[in-house]
């Protein structure tokens, strides 16, 4: 059950992000992808990136969508990396009208989570047995003029039938989103 959930979340995520985000955007004339491997993996202030250490190894992931989904008074950030052998997902979902201030979500089920997918396999801060991982996302900068968002996350992922544990420490983002 609770993969058919992650699954069905992360598919209607990924519709909504792909009906969303089909309008021709110019590229910054800043942003030499050259310099990144053909996409946004970090380095200087004026890039985009999400990563974190996996188990102590650093992953970058730097294929980037970021939306704010008026509607559900929700954030979703997917990344996936560049041979498209993992993605991570992480959502903020608030059930109440206020924005996304400064400040630290707690990990909690289904509102705030993350999701690190390793081919088949999903490693999540939800877990099956209907618990959430110790972690949380925290929001460092939320500026609406310029539609980007800075924050760190941690976690302790587990897959569906919770025999593998994956420790994500040290994440980060910085991404340009769009509103829905």
């Amino acid at each position: 059950m609770k993969n058919i959930k992650i699954i069905g979340s992360l598919l209607l995520l990924f519709t909504a992000l792909t009906f969303t985000s089909c309008e021709n955007e110019p590229l910054d004339p800043e942003l030499n992808l050259d310099d990144f491997g053909g996409g946004n993996n970090g380095g200087s202030s004026s890039t985009y990136y999400v990563r974190a250490k996996v188990n102590g190894t650093l992953t970058n992931w730097n294929t980037i969508q970021a939306q704010y989904i008026q509607a559900l008074n929700s954030i979703v950030i997917l990344a996936a990396a560049p041979n498209g052998a993992s993605s991570m997902s992480l959502h903020l979902i608030k059930d109440d009208n206020t924005d996304f201030s400064d400040g630290v979500y707690p990990l909690t089920w289904t509102l705030v989570g993350c999701g690190h997918t390793v081919g088949a396999e999903i490693f999540s801060s939800d877990y099956s047995d209907f618990n959430t991982s110790p972690g949380n996302i925290t929001i460092l900068e939320y500026n609406t003029s310029n539609k980007t968002i800075k924050g760190t996350f941690s976690f302790v992922g587990k897959n569906d039938d919770m025999s593998v544990t994956n420790t994500y420490t040290e994440g980060e983002f910085f991404v340009n989103y769009t509103e829905q």
